[in-house]
């Protein structure tokens, strides 16, 4: 008998997520944003996904549908970045490689103060480090991962951005929700995290679609240009079995969650 321990870098698709997304490739390949009633029909389910990921982040923003968590990181820095004025950019040293080469690059593209900042022995970013980063800056982009990718470590991002947004005038604030969607409690629904990023294929999902939730889409600016497909923020054909995929995935997980972390947490326990 195979026992897979690598769900933290992906995990086997449901088989309602398979029929799902086979159904969509071969049935109901409409392009959404064609005008007829069957692609109509698909650009509800799409609507319909997106309506699920912001009742289970617990909020009431917009979702832009991406391929995966690396590009919702970086659309989420790039995009914000460029539409603040002079940000100083603050991140944490054991960041996905997504944020932290994204902002190490994006600080030099705009020419922003960087800070990468310490965590502790256990992993959390250091709250004094933190406090210290936020003081004597009026404008910046702030990203702090939430569940860390390799070490689990749960960072408490609702006092963070309290943190921040106390101390900075103008101050978005980004984290990389990937390992934590569907696993960990989620933000609260008055947070004051701004933009989080989330994929289909860490909670059962098909690879390559994945999302940025937006509390406001003015934070951001689009990095690549095309049709106006997602608010013009992520251009191009919408990838409907994908994103059906993952609503599906999203659905399941709603379902079972309870199920899902009881035995998540007997087989920790076991082995």
């Amino acid at each position: 008998m195979k026992i897979y321990f690598d769900n933290a870098a992906t995990t086997k698709a449901f088989g309602e997520v398979s029929d799902t997304v086979c159904r969509i490739m071969t049935d109901e390949y409409y392009n959404p944003s064609s005008p007829y009633s069957a692609a109509i029909q698909v650009e509800k389910k799409i609507d319909d996904t997106r309506n699920m990921l912001l009742k289970n982040l617990n909020q009431s923003g917009k979702i832009i549908f991406t391929s995966g968590g690396s590009e919702s990181n970086n659309l989420a820095i790039k995009g914000a970045v460029s539409k603040l004025r002079s940000p100083k950019i603050i991140t944490s040293e054991t960041e996905h490689p997504s944020v932290k080469k994204t902002c190490i690059q994006t600080a030099g593209d705009f020419n922003c103060q960087l800070e990468i900042l310490p965590v502790d022995n256990k992993g959390h970013v250091s709250k004094d480090a933190f406090l210290n980063a936020c003081k004597d800056t009026d404008s910046a982009f702030i990203s702090i991962m939430h569940v860390n990718n390799e070490t689990g470590t749960i960072n408490d991002i609702e006092s963070l951005a309290k943190t921040a947004k106390d101390n900075i005038k103008n101050c978005v604030f980004h984290s990389d929700g990937v390992q934590a969607f569907m696993k960990v409690n989620s933000v609260s629904k008055n947070s004051l995290v701004d933009l989080y990023s989330v994929s289909a294929h860490k909670i059962h999902g098909p690879k390559g679609v994945g999302a940025l939730y937006a509390k406001n889409l003015r934070l951001l600016n689009a990095v690549t240009l095309g049709g106006g497909q997602e608010e013009s923020l992520r251009p191009g054909t919408h990838n409907t079995p994908g994103i059906c995929g993952f609503g599906k995935a999203v659905e399941i997980m709603h379902d079972r969650h309870n199920e899902y972390i009881e035995t998540l947490s007997s087989i920790k326990k076991k082995y």
